[in-house]
Order: structure tokens, then C-alpha cells, then sequence
């Protein structure tokens, strides 16, 4: 007696292609998920550097921009030693007095650079966030006000475990000749 075996073809697919292609699948998937948080935290981390530059830029633009123009500025202007950001600079107020636009006032309050018109409003509004420092001093041998201002990130950047800096610094020639009161 002969034993035939018949073969038949079966159509789909067996139980351990499926769970090769299930595992294949969960590799490629983690691969992806990983690179595109990698990717997201990046992008977040580089937003953040482009944004406090130009806050930095913008409050720096808007000073030196009235200063340029200025009659009369609070005496003396000061700032705390911009040397160190951990230097508490959040003290400094300067008072100009515009040839054509009026009277403004700047201070750094608790890392916001903040102005106000006080011809206009009294009160005061946020120019710029994350400014760690602000210091205007006059340069009586050049007749030149020097001006920094340094920013820095909300978070800390994951590449080098420190908070992002930007410093900024201008000399600024005034076109009238300038009074202290």
C-alpha cells in the first residue's frame, strides 16, 4: 500500500512570516519615533536661541534708537557689572529724555526688559523677555554711551547642559549734546 501525500499550495501568509514582519514593523517604527523626538527636542531647542536673540536684537534696536535722539538722560547712567550672568542686574532704570518723540523710561524687571512713554502712558509695557542684564554707561572721553545687554534661554539646551547666551554690545553717538539732570 502506497501512502500519497498530496501537497497543497496554501495561499497567505504562516504565523511566523507574520511575526518576522511584526517585529521588522516595531523596529522601524521605534527608529522613526526616536529619530523624530530627537529631531522635535532640536528644532524646540534652536526656536527657543532664535527667539532670544531677537529679543535681545529688538531691545537693543528700540534703546539705542532713542538714545541716538536723546536730550536729557537720567545721571549717571549705570548698570551692575555685566561680566557674569548671575550678576543681579535686574535693578537698573534709565530715564532719556527724545528730542522728538518724549519721554521714555527703561528698566529690567525679573529677566523683562520693560519701557514705558511716559508722555503718553504711565505704564510700563514688556519690550523684551529673557534679558538677564541691561547696562548703559557714558563714555565722556569719546562722548559715547555704551550699552549691553545680554540674553539668555528659558531651558537649558540638552547638547551642553546650560542655558543658551547671547551678548550684545553697542556704542551709541548721540546727535545732540546730551544733559544729565
Amino acid at each position: 500500500m502506497t501512502c500519497r501525500v498530496d501537497i497543497v499550495k496554501n495561499k497567505g501568509f504562516s504565523l511566523i512570516e507574520i511575526l518576522i514582519s511584526m517585529a521588522i514593523f516595531g523596529i522601524l517604527l521605534t527608529a522613526l519615533t526616536a529619530f523624530f523626538i530627537s529631531q522635535n527636542r532640536q528644532y524646540v531647542v534652536q526656536s527657543q536661541i532664535v527667539e532670544m536673540q531677537d529679543n535681545a536684537r529688538f531691545a537693543m534696536d528700540s534703546i539705542v534708537r532713542i538714545l541716538r535722539n536723546a536730550e536729557t538722560v537720567s545721571s549717571p547712567p549705570y548698570g551692575t557689572d555685566c561680566n557674569d550672568h548671575e550678576t543681579d542686574c535686574n535693578d537698573h532704570e534709565i530715564a532719556i529724555i527724545d528730542m522728538w518723540s518724549g519721554n521714555y523710561e527703561f528698566k529690567l524687571e525679573n529677566e523683562i526688559f520693560k519701557f514705558k512713554d511716559t508722555d503718553k502712558s504711565p505704564k510700563w509695557q514688556e519690550l523684551s523677555q529673557n534679558i538677564v542684564c541691561f547696562k548703559v554707561e557714558w563714555d565722556s572721553d569719546n562722548n559715547k554711551f555704551n550699552l549691553k545687554i545680554k540674553a539668555q534661554t528659558d531651558r537649558v539646551l540638552p547638547s551642553t547642559g546650560i542655558k543658551g547666551k547671547f551678548d550684545l554690545e553697542s556704542k551709541v553717538t548721540p546727535r545732540n549734546e546730551i544733559t544729565f539732570n
